[in-house]
């Protein structure tokens, strides 16, 4: 059972910065640096998320793939 609660906390360790990237691009605060340059890099980071969402289906962990 611990290896079941690893993989989930490494899961969550995953989506969880994706999901503030999200959160922060559709925000209307946008600060001139660093920001303007991470935001180029927001299609590569969708592409991830895709990644992510299949990983947590694949583990059948509902709630990270809801996230």
């Amino acid at each position: 059972m611990g290896v079941r609660i690893l993989v989930s906390v490494l899961l969550w360790l995953l989506i969880v910065p994706f999901t503030v990237w999200a959160a922060l691009r559709y925000a209307p605060y946008e600060p001139l640096w660093p920001w303007i340059q991470v935001v180029a890099f927001t299609p590569y980071a969708a592409g991830i998320s895709v990644l992510l969402f299949a990983l947590a289906a694949a583990l059948r962990r509902r709630a990270a793939g809801a996230v």
